[in-house]
């Protein structure tokens, strides 16, 4: 397989093979092209948890069309060396413009090499001492000249991308589009006067400082608090907390509820986590609706 890709001593690019998943393999495949289908324009996204102990260890990627018959044509590539250790990586593969027809499969292949032949004959060259590489939580995103619903609903509008704390992004580039640190995975736990809250950090070398805080919706406030909160449209802060997390990890941040949040947040109605980035370069928020569950003290009788 990797000789017939390779730009050398194979036809490249312009190859084609059976699109079966091969052993020894990590393979994600999206869901078929709906209604006419949706064009690549650009890189090719990939987003993970990767665990690399070796230090010369590489993964190469390779993003395929798979056809209705079962044949893929190679789209697009990318050799990409992890930071050893666990964390949450972004890579890129080569930018491409290509039409994933009606009914065609955007296939992702993750491989310890893409070297079909010798050194100097071959797409990329093997890494010496490669390691054994694990990867989880990945999102593979492609960004698409069609608008949001296209190919029967499955092309949405772009997600906010991580960026990596202590950087900045080019000028012409709306900042809303990134985010440095954002809400993790996991529900919200609430036990007494405390809130744990999942945060991830974005991807880099550099640890994120952030401001967590649980948000009510203001309502269920009475006299000169209602109508305060109500003419400024500000939202009820109902716990607040600060960590600094090491960039591409994932962390609980601990928040200190007041007595009015451990109420509403007994009543669950209305209520947001709020995750602030505080960055030199710009800080980012993110505001979503909290999904959480209660932990009950335990109660033990007096004997």
């Amino acid at each position: 397989m990797d000789a017939t890709f390779d730009p050398i001593s194979g036809p490249g690019a312009c190859a084609t093979a059976p699109g079966s998943d091969l052993p020894g393999l990590a393979t994600y495949r999206l869901p078929a092209a709906g209604g006419n289908g949706y064009t690549l324009m650009g890189s090719p996204t990939v987003i993970a948890k990767i665990s690399s102990p070796a230090a010369n260890s590489e993964l190469a990627a390779r993003l395929l069309d798979v056809d209705p018959s079962g044949t893929e044509t190679l789209v697009a590539r990318q050799l990409f060396r992890p930071q050893i250790g666990t964390a949450r990586q972004v890579f890129q593969l080569h930018p491409s413009g290509h039409l994933f027809a009606a009914g065609h499969v955007a296939k992702l292949e993750l491989l310890p090499k893409d070297a079909g032949g010798t050194t100097l004959n071959s797409y990329g060259r093997a890494a010496n001492g490669q390691g054994d590489i694990t990867v989880s939580n990945l999102d593979l995103r492609l960004p698409v000249v069609d608008g949001p619903g296209a190919a029967g609903g499955q092309v949405g509008a772009a997600p906010a991308l991580p960026l990596p704390c202590g950087t900045e992004i080019a000028p012409q580039f709306s900042s809303v589009s990134y985010l440095r640190a954002s809400i993790g995975n996991g529900k919200v736990v609430v036990k007494g006067k405390t809130a744990k809250v999942p945060v991830d950090s974005a991807p880099g070398s550099n640890p994120c400082q952030v401001q967590v805080r649980l948000l009510g919706s203001g309502k269920g406030t009475s006299g000169r608090s209602a109508k305060r909160h109500k003419k400024s449209g500000k939202k009820k802060v109902l716990g607040r907390g600060n960590a600094t997390i090491a960039g591409g990890q994932s962390a609980t941040v601990k928040l200190k509820l007041s007595k009015h949040g451990r109420g509403t947040v007994a009543r669950g109605r209305g209520i947001r986590i709020q995750v602030t980035t505080i960055d030199p370069k710009g800080n980012t928020v993110q505001t979503a609706k909290v999904n959480f569950k209660h932990k009950k003290h335990k109660r033990h009788k007096k004997k």
